[in-house]
Formats: structure tokens, sequence, C-alpha cells
């Protein structure tokens, strides 16, 4: 059905409604209840749950710092259900944000929410929201940690990919007891804790439920589209680690997360991913919280083809693993999808073709419906696919790599449709040239990173390796 206008929306429905959520805790749950209304349209209830493993210290946490999370969580989950009509003003009801937290949140949705304006047609040239009422006495300072608090463990989101599996590995044998946590876990992320030896007890599994008032509401074509996904898991992570007793999240984001998704715009899928939401939401963390959590993301200085390449020597995971948001519930790999055919190309230089028709799909570089992605994803489009992929710098190489080591150039060679479409584009100088200053694809990609000082020998071996590997090969272009 096609969609509702954005300003008829806005002006039918100027209102969003926040009230302050309600939460349980039990021995063996925290159960939180949101509560949105758009007057005039819907009321919304979504919830999330958090198991308590054994050991946790849910019981000594002052309440108001769980409070205190709640209703963060309420600001970043409505998100989701804002976006239906994209309501120009936010109604607090129960807690009072001040303006500097307020200001934070903007940024929060004016980014995070770049690739929704711009694929549903719309001009962010107004603010697309304001928060009412936030004059006057806002809430007072939270209690300091109670001594008998511990911060001893680290959090790693898991999410079945295999940036996790390289983060998971990283930290085995590390300082901290890893804590896995995922959000509505899938049977990938489920396998990829086990084949990484975390104990049951060392498994958070958040479970998020939608109100399937806003389903209906979809199917009936009021607004939809993305959302910063990883920034409502940053706060629902922060959580899950005060339970649980870690005084880091450890992320497995890439360097090339901070790059567009739309050539020579800011226009990025992958925002709530990049460096600059890890330093944004750190500086809220240090302004806002008084517990001692540090959020930082392990493989930020890599780029996503040294990722893979370090994947690649853990095959225990490769038959488990999975990066298809199309096929993620269903617990396997569509093939059929930007994001699948992204994730072939970065593995096929170390693991070949045969064995990437076997995990992902026996005919992922034959397909002609995947020429569109393909062609976003080598630079011959301005526009990659709306999905988590690499630089297409990183993916040029990668081809190129891999028609060396296939021999793909050789008299009566016969590579895959995909490959030779890559190979006439080389040939006829379409494919865009290396920006100047680019760095090879297994050097150190970026030096901003917010790793602390003790997880940095964690991945000491993995700054060094550099190209030493192929020391013959460049970044291709041409």
């Amino acid at each position: 059905m096609q969609e509702m206008d954005y300003r008829q929306l806005r002006n039918r429905y100027p209102v969003f409604v926040v009230r302050s959520p309600r939460w349980r805790l039990t021995t063996t749950e925290l159960d939180i209840q949101f509560d949105f209304e758009i007057p005039g349209l819907a009321d919304f209830a979504p919830r999330l749950l958090f198991p308590l493993s054994p050991g946790n210290q849910a019981a000594s946490l002052p309440a108001a710092w769980i409070e205190r999370l709640v209703r963060d969580l309420a600001l970043i989950e409505m998100i989701s259900y804002w976006k239906c009509c994209c309501p120009p003003t936010v109604r607090i009801e129960g807690w009072r944000p001040g303006p500097e937290e307020a200001d934070w949140w903007y940024q929060v949705y004016r980014n995070g929410l770049g690739e929704f304006f711009y694929r549903n047609g719309i001009a962010p040239d107004e603010p697309p929201l304001r928060f009412e009422a936030l004059t006057g006495a806002g809430a007072g300072p939270l209690p300091a940690a109670p001594a008998t608090l511990r911060f001893d463990a680290v959090l790693v989101p898991v999410g079945g990919g295999k940036d996790s599996v390289v983060a998971l590995e990283r930290l085995s044998p590390g300082p901290r007891r890893r804590v896995a946590f995922a959000l509505n876990a899938t049977g990938a992320a489920l396998g990829t804790m086990e084949q990484a030896g975390i104990a049951p007890d060392d498994r958070v599994l958040v479970r998020r439920r939608l109100d399937p008032a806003l389903l209906e509401l979809n199917s009936r074509g009021f607004l939809n589209g993305h959302t910063p996904f990883s920034a409502l898991l940053a706060f629902v992570a922060e959580l899950a680690a005060l339970l649980h007793g870690c005084g880091f999240v450890a992320l497995s984001n890439e360097a090339s997360a901070s790059d567009a998704t739309v050539a020579g715009s800011d226009v990025n899928h992958q925002w709530s991913k990049s460096f600059a939401f890890e330093t944004l939401f750190r500086r809220y963390e240090e302004r806002a919280y008084p517990w001692p959590v540090q959020y930082f993301s392990l493989l930020r200085p890599f780029s996503e083809l040294a990722i893979a390449r370090e994947f690649c020597r853990h095959p225990r995971y490769h038959d488990v693993f999975l990066s298809c948001n199309l096929g993620g519930r269903a617990n396997r790999w569509c093939g059929a999808c930007g994001k699948c055919l992204f994730v072939a190309l970065m593995l096929l230089p170390f693991l070949g073709p045969e064995r990437i028709q076997t995990l992902i799909a026996p005919d992922i570089l034959e397909r002609k419906e995947l020429e569109e992605a393909f062609d976003g994803l080598v630079g011959l489009r301005d526009t990659k696919p709306w999905e988590c992929v690499g630089t297409v710098t990183e993916v040029n190489f990668a081809l190129g790599l891999a028609v060396k080591n296939q021999g793909w150039l050789e008299p009566g060679a016969r590579p895959p449709a995909l490959v030779r479409r890559w190979l006439e584009a080389r040939r006829a100088g379409c494919l865009p040239s290396v920006p100047v200053g680019t760095k090879h694809p297994f050097r150190l990609q970026t030096t901003e990173d917010h790793i602390p000082a003790e997880f940095r020998p964690a991945i000491a071996d993995l700054l060094a390796d550099g190209a030493a590997a192929f020391p013959d090969s460049e970044p291709v272009s041409r």
C-alpha cells in the first residue's frame, strides 16, 4: 500500500505522548512496559523483558538507576512508533528531561532517521520533533554506586554474524569474564554463543515485543522505514550490563560503519553503528549516569575485509553464523539480498566460490536480480544497498584478490556472472578511482577509537598484521 503524505500526517497528528513506563523486578526477570499514544490514532504498549541469570546484581541496584535507564529506553523505543506519522511535538508525562538532554535526543533522531527521511522523500528542513515543557526543575542527581556492586565482566552483543565472532574470539582468553548479550536472539546468535564456549548462565537474552497496533498502522500505509536499531541496542545493553555486573559493553562495529550509504551525503544506514554515535553515546554515559560502564567497539580500527579474513580463521563458526536480516527469523540466508551478496564477496578471497555457495546460496554469484545491489557495492551506482555493508574500495579490493586467487583472468577461466560483470566494468574503466590517501584494506583503517587500554592487547597482533599476508596486493580500482 502506498504510504501517506508526511506533512499531512504531521498536521493531522501533531502530538506524540510518552508516559512514564512501568517496570517490575522479580527474582528472575525485569519486565518493562512502555506507554505511548498518538491522540486520535492509537495507543501503544510495547515491552522489554530482561531475564536475570544466576549471580545477577539487580536487587542491589538503586531503584533510581533502573528508573533512569527505563525512561531513556522509552525515548529510544518510541522512535519506532513516532515515525508512523512524525508528530512535531513530543509530550512527556511523568518526568522532565532538561534542555541539554533534549538536544542530545534531537541529534539521535535527526541523524538516526537520515535513511528514513531520504527513502520516504522527506527533506529534513525543519526539526523532526521538539520536546514539550522543558522549563523548571528536572530530576535530582542519581545516587552513587553502592560499594557492594561489581563491574568485573565485559558484555559482548552477539548478533550471529562474523563481526561478533571475531570480538568473542579476541576477548578469549582475556582479563574479564565474557557475558554474551542478544536482543531477540536468533538461532545464529545462540549457535555463536555455544561455539564460543559461553556458559548458559553467562548469556543475557533480552526479549523485545512490538505492539501489534504499529504493524496494523504500517499495513494501512502510515509511514514506515529504518530506525537506528543500534541506538536502541546501546541502551538495552547498558541496562543488561548493570544487571549482570559488567563494566564494559564491547561492540563489534568496524571502521566502515561510518561510511555513507549515499555517495556525497551524510545519509548512513549504519549511523547508530558509526564512530560518531559511539562518541555521542559515551558522552551521554559520562554526563548522565553515575555507574562505571563503558561503551566501545573493539573492532573500530579495522576494515570489513580485515575482519572477514580473521573470521575465516575460525572455521567452527562457519556453519552457524548468519548475517542476513531477511532470513534471520528462519535462521537461514535468503541468498537474494544485498547483505548476503556483500558477505559472500568479503569471504570470497579467503574461502573460495565453492565454500561460499555452500554457506550462503548455491547461485549467490550468478543471480541477475542481484546486479543492482552488486553495482551499488562496487560503486557503479551512487547508493549502496540499504544494509550494513563496507566501503566500495573494500569490495573492489576483495574482488580483485578473489580474481587473482581463483585464476579467473587465465585463458579458459569461467568466473561467475557477477565477477564477469565486475571484470567488464574494470576493463571499461567504469569502476571508481580509489580516493587519495585511502589505506590498504588490510592496514589500520582509522586511528579513532575508544578502546580502553586493558583491551588493546586483545587486538594487538591484528593491528600489527596489516598487509603482511598480501604484500604485493594494492587497492583495486581499474
